[in-house]
Parts: C-alpha cells; structure tokens; sequence
C-alpha cells in the first residue's frame, strides 16, 4: 500500500451511508471526552472522524519517513565502514617501501567495488610461476615449473644442458622491456615446443613429478596459503592461469598447501601417461605467457564459475600476464603485479598495466589485507 492510496481507506462506505440518514434536526448528544462533557452534533462527529484519518495518515507518513532516514543512515555507516577499510589499505600501499601505486584514485575506486560486492561477487586470477611462488629461493633464482622437472637428478646430463641453453636464449626475450608483443609470441611458442620435445625424449613417469617437486628450490610466496585458504573457505574461484606444467602445479599444491577444493581451476599445459605411467605427450593448444586469455577457458567448468561473478582480482609477475582476464566476464579487474627483479628497467612499463606493484619479490600481504576486509 503507497503513502499517497492509504487515506482513502479510512473514509468506508457504511460510514457514508449512516451519515446520509441522519436528520438534518440540530439533535444533540452528549459524550464524554478526558472526563469533560461536551455537544455534538452528527456533523461534528464526521469531522472527527475524518481529522483522525487525517492524523492516521500523518502518523504513517512520518513512519515511513523515519524508516527512510534510519535505512538512510544504516547504509550511510554501512559506505563509512567499508570507505574506512579500503582508505586504510590504500595509505598502507602509498606508505610501503616495497609497493607501488601508479594512481590512488583509480585503486581505491576499484578496490571500493570489489570490497561492496563481497566473497559472492569475486573471483581470482592468478599467474603460477614467480607470482604464487617466490622468484627467489635459499638465495638462488626459485625454480620454474619447467625447472622443477629439468631439476630431476634422474634425467640426463644432455637434458640439462640443453634445457639450460634454451633458458639462457628465450628467457631474456620473455622479460625484455623493449620487444613487442607480437615479437615475443612466435619466439615463446618456439621455446616451449622445443622444451617439450627434449622431455619426450627422456624416460619420464608419472612417478617421477613428487619426487621432481620435493627436490626443487621452489617455495611458495610468503601468505599465499593464507590466501589460498581463504579463497577456498568462501568458495571464491580460484584460476591458476599457467604457461607452466599443471601437473607440476597440482603436486606443489598437494605437497605445499594441502587439499585442493572444486572451486580451484588449473589450466596449463598438461602432461599426459600412458597406462603403464610414460610421459607420451602434453596436452594441446600450447600454452605460453602470451597466450593466456579467455581463448583457454572457454567451456569449461571455471567458465560457467564466474558467469555472475563480476569483481576479479589478477596477480602476474609479467607483462603478458594482464590479458588473462580478456574475455572473461567481469565489471571491475584489480591488476596486482609482482616486479621480481631488473626493477628499474621495467617499472615504467608495470605502472602502465597494474594497480598495485609489488616490488623485490615481496609479500601477498596486501592481498591478505583485502580478502581480510571483505568478512
């Protein structure tokens, strides 16, 4: 019932019929209103009656009034909250030494949204290699998924060197600051074919990738598990977007972090055994570091996941990475980057394409702190 139709209510048709039979004779009545006796007329009396109504309606008015400033103010304390939480994630990112923000505003518009639509509207894309594990490791450059499997002390010398070799070529193209994109992509395809190849060519099993993983200098970054566990508890989809190896990625997790739910989604180049446990090829398309888009995940399970999902967070530690979310359907995309090393070269280009850098191989302590203020 609207505000304005209430009134009309309060006037019914008995009332209407009970006036019209009344004698026009000035008949008095006598009644008694707060211990005082008073005249009254029929006409007095329908006068009453109708500034009661009038009173009713004032009342509901002014209740439907009051409900709107203290639904007002609720919402009011409700944006205060949320707008203190986020200012103070932004003044601890200006303030760190091992973090930079190209553009406050833009951060805190996006991390406002994303803190607003809560664990329900939120999904996570993430880079494996030197994003969810440390670039460095016990001092020494941490191992890739492709360098936990060259790292087995059961594969060849010539594996290793040739491996090696073709690490020392392609990895400075993959990183370099001043090579397009389109230069990059024929030459990424390039290095991974021919790294592919040369593990087909050795006695590899499905037994051997525990014992590769337990051997390498691979830690996962400082608060990922934390992360991760959070993600899982509220059922957040998780996307581990990988030009790595999934089945390396799988056993890291199992070794490193613990039980892997449904709402966690690999994609990555796989590779596949026969029966007996032989490596016998990996799964197709290829993918590579400049390849990871939409492309990858259409029709499957991650897909249909995030369909009304539309706050994304993306964490990469290259430049390629920030296309992971293309395609994928999403309102707002909080870019975090991680800048491991050669800093001064390629910052200017990090703060073009992310949100937030986090420098020096540092800490997921600022995604912590977020997924932490939206409980």
């Amino acid at each position: 019932m609207s505000v304005n139709t209430y009134p009309k209510s309060m006037l019914t048709s008995s009332k209407l019929t009970a006036y019209s039979s009344i004698s026009t004779k000035p008949t008095k009545r006598r009644r008694q209103i707060g211990g005082l006796k008073h005249s009254c007329s029929p006409s007095s009396t329908l006068s009453t009656q109708l500034s009661t109504s009038k009173m009713n309606s004032m009342k509901y008015q002014v209740g439907i009034a009051t409900a709107g400033v203290l639904l007002t103010g609720i919402l009011y304390r409700g944006y205060r909250q949320t707008s203190c939480k986020v200012h103070k994630i932004v003044d601890t990112c200006v303030k760190a030494d091992d973090i930079v923000v190209p553009d406050k505003n833009t951060l805190q518009q996006k991390l406002e949204r994303i803190k607003q639509g809560g664990y329900s509207n939120l999904q996570v894309i993430a880079d494996f290699d030197r994003t969810i594990t440390h670039a460095k490791v016990n001092g020494k450059m941490g191992a890739s998924c492709h360098g936990v499997i060259e790292s087995l002390s059961s594969l060849t010398p010539e594996y290793k060197a040739a491996t090696g070799a073709l690490f020392d070529k392609y990895f400075p193209i993959e990183t370099c600051a001043t090579r397009t994109r389109e230069d990059k992509i024929p030459l990424m395809y390039e290095w991974y074919t021919q790294a592919h190849n040369l593990l087909l060519q050795e006695h590899f099993t499905e037994e051997n990738i525990a014992d590769a993983v337990r051997e390498a200098n691979l830690a996962l970054r400082e608060g990922w598990v934390p992360v991760m566990s959070t993600l899982q508890a509220n059922n957040v989809p998780l996307l581990v977007f990988s030009a790595g190896i999934a089945n390396v990625i799988h056993e890291v997790f199992a070794q490193k972090f613990g039980p892997v739910t449904d709402s966690t989604h690999i994609v990555s180049n796989w590779i596949k055994f026969d029966n007996a446990g032989k490596m016998t090829s990996f799964s197709e398309p290829l993918i590579h570091m400049f390849n990871k888009d939409s492309s990858q995940t259409r029709g499957s399970s991650y897909a249909a996941s995030v369909v009304e999902r539309t706050n994304a967070i993306l964490l990469g530690d290259g430049l390629g990475d920030v296309t992971m979310a293309d395609g994928i359907p999403h309102e707002v995309v909080l870019k975090v980057g991680f800048l491991n090393d050669k800093v001064e070269a390629l910052l200017p280009k990090y703060k073009q394409i992310y949100d937030v850098i986090i420098l020096n191989d540092g800490s997921m302590s600022f995604v912590e702190s977020l997924l932490e203020s939206l409980e």
